[in-house]
């Protein structure tokens, strides 16, 4: 079974509302669920919901066109100040699909059967950190069970450690009573990470296990994670009802005491990670220049990026950062081929341009497409001269001009067409030629012989391709590789299966094997992909 793995949920809310979701996710097992966990701070219970929902792919793409799905509970009973725990909601087979959801309290109906009805009109959006069930359980034992998620301040509020999110006008937080400036200098991700970070970095050592480097998998924030088991779920989270239930909130005594035991208890914490600090320190620095190096290639800025690379410590992740230098040097290579690709162009050297722009590697994304449209502008100009110099008698020189341009770029069907039909035309006016012997001359009939045949394999080719360009066509084989390039050694894009539809936005031709054909295909799914793909592959 493949992994599901799923991304981050938005809440949308209000930040003065008094009942709020604090978490909502996908489960996956046998079925397919929604939990959804809230938390009340009226003075009243809550014994009905009703949520608005929106489910987005794997490609964060709403799914059944944006359409709001409503998920109503009864019979629940969510007390103040306390977490509760929703049955999770099953999901039928129309949701496989789905990988996050989008989600808002619609209404609420109380305890003594009044309803109140959510304005979406202040409400904001609030993305949910990933938090992996084993990492929450490790933040637990060491910062208390009550900690449910990290402490975020954003534009629109904050986020408590409790889960609540409070206006930016909040001191404390409107549920549990923590201070604002406690939770955001102490409990927000990157401090509990080092925190974390601390705590088994210690039991590695003490443990003879920290070349294991256990500590760095809770330690990295998180983009996405595997779906949650329902039954697992079902067992860790269980509503508890309080004997005596009181709605009042603990007293301002009991809440400044412990506020105090946990100042303290982060304050030894504090003290413990100091001679831990500055290895993390560096590896802190490692990974966020390792970051900026990498987006720094997406930018196109390669010689910037291998600076950024080479200022990373030799033993910081070393077999990746090595492939990335090795990476990196290669692209640089490309881009100053490609400079002198423009630089040949402007000293009217088209063929050496030519030779450059064929040599720019499919790897250098910011330049090989721009190569492929230069060669093809270059295809122009020598098809434009050598029918010039057709047109002054001149076909020996017009035929040798397309020689010299197949000889760099073999695959141009349009030049292979006009130098076949400038061949069949000089083919009367050659002079016989005088051999010396009987050998020779059976030696030249069959080269001769030979390059016919190559020749009218050439102008089948050209002519296949000519009459699959614009048109709609059908993988016919079992399997198909679309590429990134027109080449064997291209790398695989997509596995296309049989019957997958194709259009057919342009051909080169690869000698006298195959028709290399731009196509944009669509899956079953109607998913698309563009790529290379061969005339075999259509046969």
């Amino acid at each position: 079974m493949d992994i599901f793995q799923t991304l981050p949920t938005t809440i949308n809310l209000d930040p003065e509302e008094d009942f709020q979701i604090v978490r909502a996710e996908l489960l996956h097992g046998e079925k397919m669920y929604l939990a959804i966990d809230v938390l009340n701070i009226y003075k009243n219970a809550v014994v009905g919901v009703v949520f608005q929902v929106r489910f987005k792919d794997a490609g964060d793409n709403y799914l059944f066109g944006g359409l709001e799905w409503l998920f109503q509970t009864q019979g629940m009973k969510a007390l103040p100040n306390i977490v509760y725990y929703i049955k999770p909601f099953l999901l039928d087979e129309r949701f496989y699909d789905a990988r996050s959801v989008e989600i808002r309290v619609e209404s609420i109906t109380f305890d003594d059967g009044k309803t109140s009805k959510f304005s979406a009109e202040n409400e904001k959006s609030f993305i949910l950190p990933v938090i992996t069930g084993e990492k929450l359980k490790k933040i637990r034992d060491i910062l208390g069970k009550e900690i449910t998620t990290y402490g975020e301040n954003t534009v629109n509020g904050w986020r408590c450690v409790c889960g609540f999110t409070n206006t930016k006008e909040d001191e404390e937080c409107r549920n549990c009573n923590r201070n604002k400036n406690f939770v955001l200098n102490n409990l927000t991700e990157p401090l509990i990470n080092l925190k974390l970070m601390s705590m088994l970095t210690e039991d590695e050592i003490a443990n003879g296990l920290e070349g294991e480097n256990i500590s760095a998998t809770y330690t990295q924030t998180q983009l996405t994670k595997v779906a949650p088991n329902p039954e697992v779920v079902e067992l860790e989270r269980v509503n508890e009802e309080p004997v005596g239930i009181n709605y009042k909130k603990p007293s301002i005594f009991l809440r400044i005491f412990k506020t105090t035991f946990k100042v303290l208890l982060l304050a030894v914490l504090i003290v413990s990670v100091a001679f831990v600090g500055g290895k993390y320190y560096g590896f802190q620095k490692n990974a966020k220049t390792l970051e900026r190096a990498n987006e720094l290639v997406l930018e196109g800025k390669y010689e910037d990026a291998l600076k950024e690379y080479e200022k990373i410590n030799k033993k910081f992740k070393r077999e990746e950062v090595e492939t990335k230098v090795s990476n990196v040097k290669e692209l640089i290579k490309s881009k100053n081929i490609f400079d002198e690709g423009n630089d040949s162009i402007l000293k009217g050297n088209y063929l050496e341009a030519a030779k450059k722009f064929k040599k720019v590697s499919e790897k250098d994304e910011e330049h090989f497409k721009e190569a492929q449209d230069k060669i093809l502008d270059l295809e122009r100009i020598f098809l434009d001269k050598a029918e010039a110099l057709e047109d002054e008698g001149k076909v020996k020189e017009a035929i040798k001009t397309l020689e010299d341009f197949l000889a760099v770029v073999p695959d141009s069907a349009n030049a292979t067409t006009i130098l076949m039909k400038l061949q069949a035309n000089a083919t009367d006016n050659i002079e016989p030629i005088s051999l010396n012997s009987e050998g020779s001359e059976d030696k030249d009939a069959d080269e001769k012989e030979k390059k016919e045949e190559v020749d009218k394999s050439r102008a089948d080719l050209s002519n296949e391709a000519k009459s699959l360009l614009n048109t709609y066509q059908k993988v016919k084989i079992g399997k198909a590789n679309l590429r990134k390039g027109p080449s064997l050694d291209s790398e695989i894009v997509q596995v296309l299966n049989s019957n997958t539809d194709l259009y057919i936005k342009d051909t080169k031709l690869e000698s006298d094997i195959r028709v290399w054909c731009f196509v944009e295909a669509k899956d079953e799914n109607g998913k698309t992909y563009e790529g290379w793909i061969s005339n075999k592959a259509m046969e």
